[in-house]
């Protein structure tokens, strides 16, 4: 049995031993929900998973729909997986986002405090950044900010070393410290436990000195009819945020589409604008069969018109591939959202159509009712007529990333100039 990143070449050597596969263990993205499997060659299959009885007796039925599939083919099974290898070089291609570790995701959100000295700041006021790349040197510089005031509060750096491991440091800010539960530590001897996701634009993911790559990385451009143009007369679209330094701005990007929603029946138009938000704007409605959930990112423009602006299209492409943790996890949207709402140190209230009573009643709802997700990203800055091969790319990316792990397309929301 081969093990860790070299196990591209064992499964090369297995190939010309006359060798057999006798494990397979790993995890990837079903029907939009992250999920484990094994398999051994005997016969014995399992899943890392918990859960109830019911639970239990769901997924053995699915496995057993598959058990007596003969239309899989299971010599082609290793063939679209990520291979892990160690690396000393980034790939030569751009960053899409930054991810905090899955060990801090998978924690309840309440529960995680970042701290320099005395002052404390909760886990929805501070946001992940990726500052620079340095491919040749495998060097990639983050910083976490404080959403409030948009102050870093330290940046670190982070270097592969190929097999020799990998070195995080940070270089700058006061000592920043993480509590979790009960447990505080230092966030840069936490990330060297722990480091962040860095995913490139070819959907390849770096883990501390690990790149992840599928054998097919080929980036499709976005489909033009994923692409819809609306009519922005009115809107400063160089405006993004409803509310800035406590001032409520009807002209923004995010006021217009929120008027939009609610003129299109949604039930709950939610400000989810923020430091680790699910989305800038969480629009819900229940209808007879099931419940639309739509999470819309927004970003303004970085012209008055849409134009052929690249850097209009990656942080809210970004975005978008981070909202995908929240396919599967309506219950624990919810919760997000009515603590978000208590949080705001301006006041503000987050829904603007809608109440907290009727979100409680469409989460009773889902019990019995499919939540069918789907997940825009809003920018006048990005024209479809004037679209370039830069910017389709991207969006290519963030799109390819949606359909692979969560299974629905990215709807992209731009300007009719």
């Amino acid at each position: 049995m081969y093990t860790g990143a070299q196990v591209r070449d064992a499964l090369s050597e297995t190939e010309k031993v006359g060798s057999r596969k006798s494990n397979i263990d790993g995890y990837g993205w079903e029907q939009g929900s992250q999920m484990t499997i094994g398999c051994s060659r005997k016969g014995r299959v399992w899943s890392k998973a918990a859960g109830t009885l019911p639970d239990f007796i769901k997924w053995a039925e699915n496995v057993g729909k598959k058990l007596i599939d003969d239309t899989i083919d299971t010599s082609q099974i290793i063939k679209n997986v990520m291979i892990p290898e160690y690396v000393d070089v980034l790939p030569d291609i751009g960053v899409l986002n930054i991810e905090w570790p899955s060990e801090l995701l998978r924690t309840s959100e309440e529960r995680i405090i970042l701290s320099v000295g005395e002052n404390e700041f909760d886990w929805f006021s501070v946001d992940l950044r990726c500052l620079s790349v340095d491919h040749s040197a495998a060097t990639i510089e983050f910083a976490i900010y404080e959403d409030e005031h948009d102050n870093a509060l330290g940046k670190f750096r982070l270097t592969a070393k190929g097999e020799d491991g990998y070195t995080l440091t940070q270089f700058s800010g006061k000592e920043l410290k993480v509590t979790i539960g009960n447990t505080e530590r230092r966030v840069d001897e936490f990330f060297k436990d722990y480091p962040p996701l860095v995913r490139f634009l070819d959907l390849s993911e770096l883990d501390g000195n690990i790149l992840l790559k599928t054998e097919s990385s080929e980036i499709e451009d976005i489909q033009p009819e994923r692409l819809e143009e609306w009519n922005w007369a009115g809107v400063d679209v160089k405006k993004e945020s409803i509310w800035k330094k406590g001032v409520e701005r009807k002209d923004s990007v995010q006021w217009h589409t929120a008027q939009q929603y609610i003129a299109g029946g949604y039930e709950i138009v939610f400000d989810d604008d923020g430091a680790n938000e699910a989305a800038d704007l969480i629009c819900i409605k229940e209808e007879d069969d099931c419940i639309q959930l739509r999470l819309l990112h927004c970003k303004y423009s970085g012209g008055k018109e849409g134009g052929e602006r690249v850097g209009d299209t990656v942080e809210v492409s970004s975005q978008a591939v981070r909202s995908a943790r929240w396919s599967g996890q309506f219950k624990k949207l919810i919760s997000h959202m009515v603590t978000r709402n208590g949080r705001h140190k301006t006041g503000r209230d987050s829904y603007l159509h809608g109440n907290g009573t009727r979100l409680i009643g469409i989460e009773r709802s889902s019990r019995f009712k499919e939540v069918r997700i789907g997940i825009s990203v809003v920018q006048p800055g990005i024209s479809k007529k004037k679209l370039t091969r830069d910017q389709a790319a991207v969006l290519g990316s963030a799109s390819s990333y949606l359909k692979q792990t969560i299974g629905i397309d990215l709807d992209v929301i731009c300007s009719n100039k």
